[in-house]
Formats: structure tokens, sequence, C-alpha cells
């Protein structure tokens, strides 16, 4: 009888195992490697099967790797052999340490060797592109559905609007006409709502308040020229400037009394406006040289007015964009919804839509999804948004049936504004995490890097000197360690290269600049003279 075996369990994956994880890991620190691993502890020690996880990284390469890898460490334990280096004799080993190979478990790796192509390992976009077509049916849609590119449908949209909605609405027309006076074109116009159009989660910073504005063009009082220049001049300024105050106040009156209480009508005539500070803030020469704290109660008036028209204005792009987006958006919904289309963007609005949807479709969605799934690792979590976080929030933490959500990530190398990727997002989620008591893990050991690098790191990023800003809420407490002392740097003729120099005066140097960020990599290159830049040693990641 052949003895049975063990395999090592890393202490990581024990630290973890069911309920809600968050798990910080810095580049180099073994995320994929505790990944994997956790994936096959779900599997011996807490039951689950291989379908019943679900596993979301970023990229399809990142996809493609984590399948192959996952592939054969199951595979590996299940054919697990005396000579293999990570083979363990049964009396060498506590079993809370490793994994024991018995009849059960190589019954558990066999089932999950055959379900292994039914497993659940997609990017974010893919995860929601099976749920759309997996549950057509409940949600009323195409089971055909075709991936489309964004821009093609949103460039169709946008002259599909021009062409039947916008002819006719003549205010529309007029600041259509005041945009192409300005020197731009229709091209500008369309790349200007395309970006606005992929930046939902960040709205704009100012909107156009129209009763605010035609409440201020109400209040306007005809300007008596004479009179005026005599107060002005009363309060001593410049005749130059009283000049150039008189022209302008002419200019804004007529503008407003041709507008007859229209503000759209006065936005698009206000492009005529002469502007020295900015082309989009044509008031503030007003704004700026009439004087407030007069003491002629005319002038106090007067000044009022005008700020208050100045901060009602705003630019055309903004008047533009607040009454095109919506059109556009509908329409291209529309398009298509009838022709079974959706794009990217479409793939996670969808389905988070249909997650809180309190009608019976949302709930058989809901209800699908847990029964399918118990517990999701889901990996890069710092490039997540407020959609996708809604999505995972919904299906394994605000349920109470036992659903568990690792997630992993590190906020310092959040890609911000990539797809609207959102660092607060991650910052909110982990928060809320570890309110309902889940566990958290820092991976502290690096095994990518020499010692000298790690320390080289360390002092750039160190968190007392606020390399990042306390009020960002990313922080660096938990510096790492080489995991790897065997590591060196090798020249060209593969010996030791040159040893790592003390850098903290460089630091020190790069610190006190402005530009510590870009600089960064150069002084990172500085701190290792004579060395190549990669490491050809194995590593784990």
């Amino acid at each position: 009888m052949s003895e049975t075996l063990r395999y090592p369990r890393p202490p990581e994956v024990a630290l973890l195992g069911r309920g809600h994880n968050v798990v910080e890991s810095s580049a180099g620190t073994g995320k994929t490697f505790l990944l994997e691993h956790l994936f096959v502890d779900l599997i011996l020690t807490h039951g689950l099967s291989c379908e019943e996880i679900l596993v979301v990284t970023f990229t399809e390469k990142a996809t493609a790797e984590l399948v192959l890898r996952l592939r054969k460490l199951i595979a590996r334990l299940a054919n697990l052999r005396a000579d293999d280096a990570m083979a363990i004799a049964g009396a060498r080993a506590q079993a809370d340490t490793c994994w024991t190979m018995d009849a059960n478990a190589k019954r558990l790796l066999g089932e999950a060797q055959l379900a292994f192509d039914r497993a659940s390992i997609f990017t974010i976009h893919g995860f929601c592109q099976r749920v759309l077509r997996d549950h057509a049916f409940v949600q009323g849609r195409f089971f055909d559905e075709e991936l489309i590119g964004e821009e093609a449908v949103f460039s169709e949209a946008f002259h599909g609007v021009l062409r039947t909605q916008v002819s006719h609405d003549s205010g529309l027309v007029a600041a259509l006409e005041a945009w192409v006076a300005s020197g731009k074109s229709m091209a500008d116009l369309e790349e200007l709502l395309r970006k606005c159009a992929g930046k939902e989660a960040a709205p704009l910073r100012i909107h156009f308040d129209e009763a605010r504005l035609a409440q201020a063009m109400a209040a306007w009082q005809p300007v008596d020229d004479g009179q005026l220049k005599r107060h002005l001049k009363e309060a001593k300024v410049h005749p130059s400037t009283v000049k150039a105050i008189l022209s302008r106040l002419v200019r804004l009156s007529e503008i407003i009394t041709a507008c007859h209480g229209d503000a759209v009508r006065f936005l698009t005539a206000m492009q005529s406006f002469p502007s020295e500070v900015r082309p989009d803030d044509r008031l503030a020469y007003l704004v700026e040289k009439l004087p407030t704290g007069s003491a002629d109660a005319s002038l106090s008036t007067l000044a009022g007015t005008v700020r208050e028209l100045h901060e009602a204005t705003v630019p055309l792009e903004v008047l533009l964009v607040e009454r095109l987006l919506p059109l556009i958006r509908e329409s291209a919904a529309n398009r298509k919804r009838n022709a079974g289309l959706f794009d990217f963007s479409d793939m996670l609005s969808l389905v988070a839509k249909a997650l809180v949807d309190p009608g019976p479709a949302g709930r058989a969605l809901l209800e699908a999804l847990r029964r399918r799934y118990r517990h999701a690792l889901i990996d890069e979590f710092q490039d997540t948004d407020n959609i996708q976080w809604s999505i995972f929030r919904r299906i394994f933490v605000e349920g109470s049936d036992g659903h568990d959500l690792t997630v992993i990530g590190d906020p310092k190398q959040a890609i911000y504004g990539f797809r609207g990727a959102d660092v607060q997002a991650y910052l909110d989620a982990t928060r809320a995490l570890r309110e309902t008591g889940g566990t958290c893990l820092v991976l502290d050991r690096n095994f990518r890097s020499t010692a000298g690098i790690v320390e080289a790191t360390n002092l750039l990023f160190n968190q007392n000197a606020e390399f990042f800003r306390r009020a960002s809420g990313i922080a660096y407490d938990h510096p790492v360690r080489c995991g790897r002392e065997d590591l060196r740097l090798l020249d060209e003729s593969a010996t030791a290269g040159a040893p790592v120099v003390d850098g903290a005066a460089t630091v020190g140097a790069c610190r006190r600049s402005s530009r510590v960020n870009r600089r960064t990599p150069t002084v990172l290159r500085a701190l290792t003279p004579n060395s190549p830049p990669n490491v050809n040693a194995p590593h784990r990641t």
C-alpha cells in the first residue's frame, strides 16, 4: 500500500479561506501564486467545486495564463508522486500546514480536472458577456447579440440625431452655427461628445442652469452711457478701462435685449462677445473691472447683476453636451437593442442594471448567479470602478447565504482613468469588506527583485515622507521585504554585477524635486549602475 503524500499549503492561503478577504499585493509579491493555490484550497479544504468559483482577471492574456497555471497545479496534485520535489511524507508534516492527498482529495481533484473546461475564469467584460448570453431569455434580449465597437454606433447615432431631432430645434441649430463659426468642426463636436459619453462615472464639473440664467437676464437694466461713465470716473476707474467697460456693457445690453429672455439664444450670441481672459469666460473682464465696493449704489447693483450673469453663463460646449448627449445615448441604445448589438460598456451596465431590478427578471438573474457561484476571486481589483463593484457587491456581499468575495489589488498600481477605473471605488469597496468582518492580508515579500532594488524602492515610497498623500487613502504602511536573498543582478558575462549603492542621498534629493513621480524610474536605474535591467532567475508572480 502506497504512503499518503502531502503537499504544502501556503500559510497565506490558510489565513484566508472562506469569508470575505482583502489582499493587498505589491508588485512581485506572488499574488498569482496565492490566487491559484487559494482556488485549489477552496476545492480541497472547503468543498467547493471548480464551477462554483468565479475568477476575474484584468486582461485576456492574464486569463489565459491563469487557466494554464490552474490546470497544471490541479493535475500535479491529482497525480502527486513521491519523487515530486514538493511532496511530503505524511508523518513529516502537520495536517494544517499541508493538503493531504488521500482518496477523497484525489476524487475532488479528479472531478475538478473533468469539470475544468466549464470553470468561470474571465475578464470582467467576458464575465458580463457570458451572463447576458446565458440569461438572454430572462432579460428579454436576443440570443445571438453581436459585440460591436463603441465608436461606430456612437457615430451613427450622432449623425442621426443631427438629421432628425436637432434640425427641428432652432436653439440647437443656432448653437451649432455658433460652434462652426468659432472655427470648430462637426468632427470636433463628435469627439467631444464621445469623450463625455465615456466618462459616466465622472460627470461634468459645471452644468447649465437655464432658469438661473433667464432670471439673471430678466434682472438686467438698460445702460445709461453718460451716467455710468460719470459714476465710473467718480470711482477713480482709469479712463481707458472706462471706455472698455462701456463698450462691453453696451454690447451685452444689445445681446440681452435681442434674446427676449431665451437663455439658450443668449449663450449662443455670447460667442461673439469680446474675451481677453479665456474664450469660454467672456464676462470675466467686466467682473474684474467693475468696482464692487463702490459707495455708489447703482455701480454696486450693476456689478452684482453682471456677476450673476457671469456665474450663470456656461461655455457653449456645456450646452451642447447637456442637450445632445442624452439624445445620442437614447438613439444609440435603441439602435443596438433593435439590431441585437452591444458594446463593451453595455456589458457591464446591462448586468449591473439587471441585478438591481426589483422585478421578476432581476430576481431570477440574481438567484441564478448565486446558485452558480459561491466564491469569487477578483484580481487587479485596484482598477475597478463603481459599476464593477456594484455587480460583485450585489452577488457576493449583499446576500446572507454564504457567498464570499476575495479581492486582490494594489492601489499604488491603479491605472487612473483607464476605461473609467476609479481608485476611490477600490478604497470604498475594501472598506466595506472590512466592515463586514472580512480578513485583511498584506503580501510583503517580493520574490522578483534583488534586496537592493527592494531597499531603494522602499526609500522612495517611504510613507513618512508622504510619497502618497495621506488624504488620498493610499498608503505604504507595510514595506515589502526581499523574499529571495539569493537573487543577484548579473552583468553580460553572467557574473555578479556591481553592488547596489547606498541610494539614500540620491532618493533624498529626488524627493526634494517637484518631479519625483516622473523621475522615479531614472532614480531606480541610477541606484543599480552597470547592471542590466532584467534578472534571469525563477520567481513567482
